[in-house]
């Protein structure tokens, strides 16, 4: 997954040529575009803020996993986030769970509407920033599915499936990664009724760039992963001040 939010916009650089400031650059103050502009920058605002607080929920359970993994044995490790989930971290996880659905919703919502303004622009080189932002929004929409599979909601509450693993997981660089991935049927009997089976080597989850869609789609295949790097999925800084 790239780098969704940063690919917008760039508050650290002056001149950025990234695509909302690249936008506002060219449009008139006052205009029905430029305003949309606007609310695409507070939309982007919204998510920024959503998703660090997303990281910091991440954080807090990985921070009680380390703790409760020395008081536990190796076979309830794989349940953690079913646990923390639905007790002490339920309320936490599930507010920030449902501010990022809506934030990077509501965003989708005006860069859509941004896409239909910029094919009536009649301003040389917006053919190819209505590509990157197309770009951008199939991203967008792949993170807000990794989301959703990684803490289903059922009225509000979390609704793990039997046989989908769910986790933070941390990849290569150290990063949180939010991770679930339909089990095959051997680790699913293994993890649950006869422990021999799940040692059985699982298929390899696809790389933490790809943005596949997990098991909580109808008609999904076992083995098939959603995985989520927050630090590529936004911008390195949630804006100061906030």
């Amino acid at each position: 997954m790239t780098n969704v939010l940063a690919r917008l916009s760039n508050t650290r650089r002056e001149r950025s040529r990234e695509i909302l400031d690249r936008v506002e650059g060219l449009v008139l103050e006052g205009t029905p575009t430029h305003e949309c502009v606007k609310q695409c920058f507070e939309a982007w605002l919204q998510a920024s803020v959503a998703v660090a607080q997303l990281e910091r929920t991440a954080q807090a359970f990985d921070a009680w996993r380390t703790d409760e993994a020395r008081r536990r044995e190796d076979r309830d490790l794989h349940s953690m986030l079913r646990e923390y989930a639905t007790s002490d971290g339920e309320t936490e996880l599930v507010l920030a769970r449902k501010a990022f659905v809506k934030s990077w919703s509501a965003l989708e919502t005006v860069l859509a509407e941004l896409a239909e303004r910029i094919d009536a622009l009649p301003v040389r080189g917006m053919a190819r920033v209505r590509r990157g932002l197309e770009r951008v929004r199939t991203d967008l929409a792949l993170v807000l599915v990794a989301v959703h599979a990684w803490l289903p909601l059922e009225e509000g509450r979390p609704a793990f499936k039997p046989r989908t693993f769910y986790d933070v997981e941390r990849d290569a660089r150290g990063e949180l990664v939010l991770a679930s991935r339909v089990l095959l049927p051997s680790e699913f009997l293994g993890r649950n009724y006869y422990p021999e089976l799940a040692t059985e080597t699982p298929p390899p989850a696809p790389a933490a760039s790809d943005a596949s869609v997990d098991g909580a789609m109808p008609g999904a295949t076992p083995g098939v992963s959603s995985r989520c790097p927050l630090c590529d999925c936004v911008h390195s800084t949630v804006p100061s001040g906030l």
